[in-house]
């Protein structure tokens, strides 16, 4: 039996996790935009799932704060992928994003009622992936003078804003950990495997009306 390929989210996730076993200790916790909180589940305080969210679905526990954040126009991804010629647009959007996951954030911490707080910043990973070739001369990509070179530096500037806004709103007794899953560096190509392999008769698809439609 070929095994089952599907995306990555919080249903593959089989045992308990920080979130939940302090809950059920009865410490209050909130977790915004991490990874792999998606479908936000039961928690003793709030949960705002992050980038595997599907668009259109409920992405925050409890439902109530879903529906608050929805009248905000908060979503947990860019509602718009990057287009080549559209830098402004995207970049603008990068920055609406960071204000609006620093509003939450804030909300929660002058509630002043949390134990623990997860805060996930997507965006300095987005303007990585979009700009790293704006500002690399060497990067074969790189289109030459232009009015984003400075892209990545701007983000990265917000970010170290936000964190001294925290460092002012919390006390010396709060544990503040600043963390990175990974660094970054220049992306030159990009490989579909699934193209190469067709490409290459390496891989064949079936001879049905559906898969046609699937790749045209």
């Amino acid at each position: 039996m070929a095994p089952k390929v599907g995306i990555s989210s919080g249903h593959m996730i089989r045992k308990d996790n920080i979130l939940t076993i302090l809950s059920s200790h009865g410490f209050r916790v909130a977790s915004i935009n991490v990874p792999m909180t998606y479908p936000p589940y039961r928690v003793n305080g709030i949960i705002v799932s992050g980038i595997e969210t599907p668009k259109g679905r409920v992405f925050a526990y409890p439902l109530s704060l879903y529906f608050k954040l929805v009248k905000r126009g908060y979503s947990p991804e860019l509602d718009t992928p990057y287009i080549p010629g559209k830098e402004k647009e995207f970049l603008n959007k990068v920055y609406l994003m960071i204000e609006r996951r620093k509003e939450l954030l804030f909300t929660i911490l002058n509630d002043g009622s949390f134990d623990l707080i997860l805060f996930h910043l997507t965006e300095t990973d987005r303007v990585s992936h979009t700009f790293w070739r704006f500002m690399d001369e060497s990067h074969p990509h790189y289109p030459g003078e232009n009015p984003f070179k400075n892209a990545i530096l701007e983000v990265y500037k917000k970010a170290d804003e936000l964190l001294e806004k925290i460092l002012k709103k919390i006390d010396k007794g709060t544990l503040l950990i600043v963390l990175s899953d990974h660094g970054f560096g220049p992306e030159h190509y990009r490989l579909n495997l699934n193209n190469w392999l067709l490409e290459k008769n390496h891989m064949f698809l079936k001879n049905e009306f559906t898969t046609a439609i699937k790749n045209y």
